[in-house]
């Protein structure tokens, strides 16, 4: 994991030097939408406005061990296709993330639709709920979840940078894993509050 972080933050540094460089822009992403309207990809006028960020930070986990862990991960944002407002707008988030304790592992898929509000010309507010499934390994044992949360963020905006940090809670259901070598090795939820910064390019 140590390995992972070092190499994480040396794909940063290029973003980092890049963002010193760069004015502030005064739309971070154009709101198309003239009315609130449902399926707007459909339309003329829509458009994804793509952007890609690293994402790091700790997952802490309702468990007996591996109470924190770090997390690496990648996230890709789009204009929400499902619903678009008159006012403000709305950013479909996917993340994959990978975390890895000493007996405890997850791989996380997760969809956060974020309601955007523009404080300043570059900084922003968001929030939104999240859905997705955890791949859950506790020694030879492992599992799949549906997790479902919500998420609160701050992005600020550089001319093509931007950067994040975003609290994000999760619940899953109960589960019992076990082996048959092992017996019973964890019952409970996997339920679980991550603290995630980011530092992304919009294209």
């Amino acid at each position: 994991m140590k390995k992972k972080l070092i190499l994480s933050m040396l794909a940063l540094a290029p973003l980092f030097s890049f963002a010193q460089g760069e004015k502030k822009t005064d739309a971070p992403f154009k709101n198309t939408c003239t009315k609130t309207n449902f399926f707007p990809f459909l339309k003329k006028g829509y458009r994804p406005q793509i952007a890609a960020a690293l994402v790091g930070g700790v997952q802490m986990n309702n468990t007996e061990f591996d109470e924190t862990t770090s997390l690496m991960g990648v996230e890709l944002s789009l204009q929400c296709p499902l619903l678009c407002t008159r006012k403000n707008y709305i950013r479909q988030q996917l993340s994959i993330t990978q975390s890895d304790g000493s007996q405890l592992h997850f791989t996380n898929i997760e969809l956060n639709p974020h309601y955007r509000l523009k404080v300043t010309k570059a900084f922003e507010l968001s929030a939104g709920p999240g859905f997705g499934v955890s791949f859950v390994k506790v020694g030879n044992a492992s599992t799949s979840l549906f997790t479902y949360g919500v998420g609160a963020s701050a992005q600020y905006y550089f001319k093509k940078v931007f950067v994040a940090v975003e609290p994000r809670y999760m619940l899953t259901d109960d589960v019992k894993m076990s082996t048959q070598a092992d017996g019973l090795l964890y019952s409970g939820n996997f339920n679980s509050l991550k603290v995630l910064a980011k530092v992304g390019l919009r294209f």
